[in-house]
């Protein structure tokens, strides 16, 4: 069309200037033309930058830039030869090379995940109902009382546990040459005494650890394990859990009786002490020093057992004097733990210094072995309520009177231990009166055990599985005539009386030496 002949505008006709450079506007240049366009225009900022002087030294040819399949036909090329423009961190792999984007999710899928959401958002609420209601429903953990009066039925109270301590001596080297264990058997004071040959084997013997010596020497190079487990291996052997571990040497021996000293002491036989000084035989003073060498002190050919005697004396013969002193002075520390509490708790009541039950092992590794019916009848005796030595060595029990108010008698608790139970609650049944004695259980793997309490405790009456019954315990035994007998004897009152089972310690009276030798 000619130029005189265009088109007119809305102003009038164009020019054919005009009208070629809408033309050219129009037009789309082809890739050969986008890429001459751009390479020129490399060429003149590059032409530009040597010429201002800040082009540096010439570089690695540009890397040739091809268009991506996957573009756009009017997406942009770089300005810049070589260069290509940055890609998003999600849009490239580990190697800087490009990648496709994730696709979005089908609509569906994000719909169903949006109502599973909801979903567990909208349950809380009733998880936590529930949750609620099976703790607060559940026997686990809890005993059930219904009385706070010791005369009602119902009436529970938790027993104590009988306090116990290990006490390990050494000698000057830091080598056990003692162990004694300490009972208290009553809040008014009094317990036992009971002196443990070092050589006597362990209750589970094995891995080179045959007696409590090879319990602690198999830790010696870390003091601290190889004195908890000498203190363990003790309470095994005993089935009682120790409450309380303590370590004297000679400097805390004399530290310890100091309050008291010079000791009294029945010697038997003359001993040489390390720096030299024989203490004679016979009634001879001991010093607060020498307390420590005199029970470290050996001989040639003493047995473990000999040993022990010269244990017996000191102890003996420092709790007479801390019960005369009467002054909570008398043992330095604390007087609610350590050797301070169990020093003057004992002090204070009728104490039983008994040797371990044990026989010699006829072979050549010198050990002794514990004599088992013995050492429950010491247990029993002096550990009215023991707490396992782990879980599941004693059978518990939750012990109720189904008879009348205060007639459950510490024999009766004493059987249970002696049997290799434990009493962890005292109280009354849910009625009085009762016939027959019923032992409940709530382990259908315990029904035969049950058999053998019921039959070892006397009774004529049944055992029961109740899935209901509190699973704190092993047996709930509710007690009735066929044991405890048609009327009640007020002089063997305990429950409700104490939540300590009751020893038969005299408060104030001067400490019993009943002595009993255990050891053959």
């Amino acid at each position: 069309m000619p130029a005189s002949d265009a088109p007119a505008g809305r102003f009038g006709k164009r020019s054919a200037a005009a009208v070629a450079a809408a033309a050219a506007d129009r037009a789309v240049p082809t890739s050969s033309e986008r890429a001459a366009s751009i390479a020129a225009a490399d060429a003149a900022v590059l032409a530009a930058t040597a010429a201002a002087g800040l082009l540096g030294p010439p570089g690695p040819p540009p890397v040739p830039v091809r268009r991506s399949p996957f573009a756009k036909a009017d997406a942009p090329y770089p300005s810049v030869a070589g260069t290509a423009p940055p890609l998003s961190p999600s849009l490239v792999d580990a190697k800087g090379r490009p990648v496709a984007p994730h696709p979005r999710p089908p609509l569906w899928r994000r719909l169903g995940f949006a109502v599973l959401v909801a979903g567990l958002v909208a349950s809380i609420p009733l998880l936590g109902y529930k949750g609620y209601r099976i703790i607060s429903n559940s026997t686990s953990g809890t005993f059930t009382s219904t009385s706070t009066n010791p005369s009602d039925p119902g009436y529970e109270a938790q027993v104590e546990p009988t306090p116990t301590a290990v006490v390990i001596q050494y000698d000057a080297v830091h080598e056990p040459v003692g162990v004694t264990f300490l009972s208290l058997s009553a809040p008014a004071g009094g317990g036992g005494v009971v002196f443990v040959p070092l050589d006597t084997e362990v209750a589970s013997p094995g891995y080179g650890v045959n007696r409590l010596r090879g319990a602690y020497d198999a830790l010696k190079d870390r003091p601290t394990l190889a004195r908890d487990q000498l203190s363990t291996e003790v309470g095994r052997l005993l089935n009682v859990s120790i409450g309380e571990t303590v370590e004297l040497d000679a400097a805390g021996w004399a530290q310890l009786v100091a309050p008291v000293a010079p000791l009294e002491i029945d010697n038997p036989e003359p001993v040489v002490l390390a720096d030299g000084v024989t203490i004679p035989s016979g009634n001879t003073p001991l010093s607060a020093e020498q307390v420590g060498p005199y029970l470290a002190a050996g001989k040639d050919g003493e047995s473990d057992l000999a040993r022990l005697n010269r244990s017996e004396t000191v102890w003996s013969a420092w709790l007479a004097k801390v019960h005369a002193a009467n002054d909570p002075a008398a043992v330095p520390g604390e007087t609610t733990a350590g050797m301070g509490r169990f020093a003057q708790s004992l002090a204070k009541g009728q104490i039983s210094f008994t040797t371990l039950p044990v026989d010699r092992i006829i072979d050549a590794t010198g050990r002794y072995r514990i004599r088992k019916g013995d050492v429950n009848d010491l247990v029993s005796e002096i550990v009215p309520s023991p707490t396992p030595a782990y879980p599941g060595s004693r059978f518990t029990v939750r012990l109720l009177d189904g008879v009348a108010a205060g007639t459950v008698s510490l024999d009766l608790t004493r059987q249970i231990v002696h049997l290799g139970g434990s009493v962890s609650v005292l109280g009354n049944g849910p009625r009085f009166g009762m016939a027959k004695t019923e032992i409940v259980f709530v382990d259908p793997t315990k029904k035969a055990l049950a058999k053998i309490v019921l039959e070892a405790l006397g009774g004529t009456g049944s055992v029961r599985l109740d899935r209901g019954a509190p699973d704190t315990v092993d047996f709930t035994i509710v007690l009735g005539k066929d044991i405890l007998g048609e009327s009640p004897s007020p002089t063997a009152s305990t429950a409700g009386a104490s939540t300590t089972a009751p020893g038969t310690t005299v408060p104030g009276a001067t400490p019993g030496l009943t002595t009993t030798s255990g050891g053959t």
